[in-house]
């Protein structure tokens, strides 16, 4: 008995901040907001998404990371209440990312010194 590909939404949900994690420790800073704000803003996707299939009807489940039940292993529980929570999670977070790379005066003011510095030379 297989389960539908949706059922893995959770996890891609975990396991794409964690591979972003390592990707942006070896990039510029710039590079690595754009990437963070990318990751965040297909996670965010993914939680939209999970949110609309639990919201029209589908059951809630359990996903067990490994071979073990719940006392001894992991096992991610997804269904309403959990997709809307990491919903509203990620978007919160997206807001304080966008917030911090494109409003906050000091990245501003950094970025325009070093536009000025590129344009005199």
């Amino acid at each position: 008995m297989s389960q539908p590909l949706w059922h893995s939404i959770p996890y891609l949900c975990i396991l794409l901040p964690l591979g972003s994690a390592a990707v942006t420790s070896v990039l510029k800073p710039r590079w690595a907001r754009y990437w963070t704000m990318f990751a965040l803003l297909v996670v965010t996707s993914l939680s939209g998404v999970i949110s609309a299939i639990f919201a029209s009807g589908a059951e809630s489940y359990t996903y067990m990371m490994g071979h073990f039940p719940a006392p001894w292993g992991n096992e991610i529980r997804a269904g309403q209440l959990e997709a809307v929570t990491a919903l509203f999670f990620s978007l919160i977070m997206l807001l304080v990312d966008v917030v911090y790379a494109f409003v906050d005066p000091r990245i501003k003011a950094q970025y325009e010194g070093k536009k000025r510095r590129k344009s005199h030379a």
